[in-house]
């Protein structure tokens, strides 16, 4: 009986790390929405990226993903800090979490567009819903189906920004574009 509750406190653990994890994000996406992030900066997200990749080494060495880094061009916007740090971070955490092991990831920056292209399912992703908050492809009970609610809200918050998914050649694409109707 002793590994069954073991079992059991393991289970109960990780449902609550969840709750806390869904708890933060739903905090989040209120203060978003409340504009309470509305303190903007000049953001180089060229140099957030090769941050965020560095700070996110060990996770992605752990599935021995190939990451690239490619620069065309540089992708300076006036921005919030902490919002570009989580909308980054949850494009990154996604891009590698859902990957396969071995798998590639390229993040190329251009002026006006970010595209995080990774390998992963081999079926596409339902474009219509993606960014729903709580949907989920697949059973995978650690995610809370947030992440991409949080990138779409962010991205709500500034007006010619947009954020699109498309899936060819095996390979997903999460791309981030500015100044789009210019």
């Amino acid at each position: 009986p002793d590994e069954k509750n073991m079992n059991l406190l393991s289970e109960i653990k990780n449902d609550l790390r969840r709750m806390v994890g869904l708890n933060k994000s739903l905090l989040m996406l209120s203060k978003i929405e409340n504009s309470q992030f509305n303190k903007t900066s000049g953001v180089d997200f060229n140099v957030m990226i090769t941050k965020l990749v560095q700070d996110y080494e060990d996770f992605i060495e752990f599935k021995k993903i190939q990451v690239s880094i490619i620069e065309k061009g540089y992708f300076i916007a006036d921005f919030n800090q902490d919002l570009a740090d989580i909308l980054l971070s949850n494009l990154l955490k996604n891009a590698v979490k859902y990957n396969n092991e071995a798998g590639i990831l390229n993040i190329m920056i251009e002026n006006d567009r970010l595209t995080f292209q990774n390998s992963g399912t081999s079926v596409a992703l339902d474009k219509s819903r993606i960014f729903n908050r709580f949907y989920k492809q697949g059973s995978d009970h650690t995610s809370t189906g947030l992440g991409l609610s949080i990138v779409q809200t962010i991205i709500k918050q500034y007006p010619g920004w947009e954020i699109s998914y498309e899936f060819e050649d095996q390979m997903h694409y999460f791309i981030l574009t500015k100044n789009a109707h210019q």
